[in-house]
């Protein structure tokens, strides 16, 4: 077999490895480590909070500054420009109807005023429909101009017209009625600048029913060519002002539209632009509020999820620790506390518990030690302190109770001798045995035996009538007297005898102080020495008297 060294110095068997959820159970994090990480979570939350939600109010501060100097601006300058564009249509509207050379002009002075201003903005379409309307307005006053001249040539053919054919009607030998109703109701005082529009299609239809009825009248060939020339060039000319008017009204037409056009594209520009503001605006409002209620979200669970791991690993653990304290204080078994998850709060429990034990074994040593103190070493009996103690006690209550008591001093007899002839040890175990005795003779609540000094013993009797004191130091020291137990080096048994001295107050009020008490008991003490030891003498108290006598049991 080994030996012990062999087996002792062999290596321990290893351990074997533990799982993943056993190595969670035993790991016990640092609490300011945790707390520096969910401080730093935290931080990182609120960094990527600022981070999206600065720049989106940013975005939002960007806008609404582009808004007040670009946009509004602009959507002004919009609705400058579409009154501008709403005279321009008023101008052209009045070179159109206005058949007076002079308000053309000054139309087309202002009109060209204004296209002038549009054109200094830095929009391209307004700038050539602006342009556009322009020409628009000078091909209007070209073809008025031109519809003026025509207008006169058409008077001047139509008075010729007139003339002729009546010269011809003087001429002709027989009248041709039907061909002179006709001439006759032919339209030509119409033909005048400011009303001819509405009738140059009634007046060719009248032309070219002229011309028909004359190729069927019986006339010269002469008059007959000249009429219808004549006619045919009023055909000609009113033919001429006719495609001018509808020129004129398809050109009216186009810059009208043009007008609505440009009209319409400022219109929906600035109210795009201001919607696409109004959108932008939005959007990154909605996304911020979005990101907003995203993170009131994560602070509210983790508020709650902080709230209740801080309740059960960190509150708890120092409720149970507390709680540990208080059950130190009070009670003295040993305290056990559970394992804790933070290494500093799991530190703490443990420290509680060796607190506990380290304060239990504190307890028992200062019972121990009191116990000590207050008893004597060799016969386990109180000592003279603890008599001091309970005697003042005993008095005090006594005498605020008016109850009796009593007060035995007990001395070895001839105990110098007996450590002389017998040993100091033989001594020690009669003064051990004298204590056994006593302590039989004293297990009511409130007596006690004492040690009062080196062979000296004391007994405090409470409540005990003067009969039951003298019977009680009787027997003690017959008992005493009786004793075989103690026994000398070379076996043989040692007697001793002892001599006590009592004084008994049966009210508790009789005697004034502690130290009379003790006072008196010695005396009888010393009395029962004088008259031939082991005897029991008693210091009698007198009724109202301090005069005392000293008798013998």
């Amino acid at each position: 077999m080994p030996n012990t060294r062999e087996q002792a110095a062999a290596p321990p068997h290893p351990q074997p490895p533990l799982s993943t959820l056993a190595r969670l159970r035993h790991w016990r994090p640092r609490l300011m480590a945790v707390s520096l990480w969910l401080m730093a979570l935290v931080t990182l939350c609120l960094g990527a909070t600022a981070w999206i939600a600065i720049p989106l109010l940013g975005d939002i501060a960007h806008k609404s500054v582009q808004t007040r100097d670009v946009h509004i601006p602009t959507i002004v300058e919009t609705q400058r420009n579409a009154i501008k564009l709403e005279d321009l249509g008023r101008y052209v509207s009045n070179v159109f109807w206005s058949r007076d050379a002079r308000t053309e002009r000054d139309n087309r002075l202002e009109a060209q005023v204004l296209v002038q201003g549009i054109q200094l903005d830095q929009d391209e379409e307004l700038s050539r429909g602006t342009a556009t309307i322009l020409d628009g307005i000078q091909q209007l006053i070209r073809i008025r101009t031109e519809q003026r001249g025509l207008e006169d040539s058409i008077r001047s053919h139509a008075e010729s017209l007139h003339d002729y054919w009546l010269q011809v009607s003087r001429e002709l030998t027989a009248p041709l009625p039907e061909l002179d109703k006709v001439l006759q109701q032919l339209p030509l005082q119409a033909i005048h600048l400011t009303a001819l529009d509405p009738h140059i299609e009634d007046l060719l239809k009248e032309v070219h029913q002229t011309e028909i009825t004359l190729a069927s009248q019986n006339l010269d060939e002469v008059s007959r060519s000249a009429l219808q020339r004549q006619l045919q060039a009023l055909d000609t000319l009113l033919s001429r002002e006719m495609l001018l008017d509808s020129h004129a009204r398809d050109v009216f037409a186009e810059v009208l539209d043009t007008q609505r056009r440009l009209s319409n594209h400022l219109t929906t520009d600035a109210a795009f632009k201001a919607k696409q503001v109004a959108e932008d605006v939005r959007a990154d409002a909605q996304l911020l509020q979005r990101y907003s209620l995203l993170l009131f979200a994560v602070l509210l669970v983790g508020t709650v999820i902080a709230f209740f791991t801080l309740h059960r690993l960190v509150l708890r653990p120092i409720q149970m620790a507390l709680g540990g304290l208080r059950s130190v204080q009070h009670h003295h078994a040993a305290i056990r506390l559970p394992r804790v998850r933070f290494h500093e709060l799991d530190t703490i429990c443990r420290a509680v518990e060796e607190y506990g034990d380290l304060t239990n074994r504190l307890r028992t040593a200062n019972t121990e030690l009191r116990t000590l103190s207050q008893s004597d070493g060799l016969t386990g009996l109180a000592n003279r302190r603890s008599f001091d103690a309970q005697l003042k006690a005993e008095f005090n209550r006594a005498h605020r109770h008016g109850h009796g008591l009593a007060l035995v001093m007990i001395d070895v007899d001839h105990f110098k001798q007996l450590n002389d002839q017998q040993g100091h040890l033989t001594g020690d175990d009669c003064l051990r045995a004298l204590a056994e005795v006593l302590l039989h003779y004293t297990q009511r609540t409130g007596e006690l035996a004492a040690r009062y000094g080196g062979e000296e013993f004391a007994l405090i009797l409470p409540q005990l009538t003067h009969q039951e004191v003298i019977a009680l130091a009787e027997d003690i020291r017959g008992e005493i007297e009786q004793l075989a137990s103690v026994r000398n080096e070379q076996g043989l048994t040692v007697h001793f005898t002892v001599s006590a001295g009592i004084v008994h107050s049966p009210r508790g009020r009789d005697i004034a102080s502690v130290e009379q008490l003790i006072s008196r008991a010695d005396k009888a003490l010393y009395q029962a020495k004088r008259n031939g030891r082991n005897r029991v003498e008693i210091y009698s108290i007198g009724m109202g008297s301090d005069s005392q006598t000293l008798g013998q049991v």
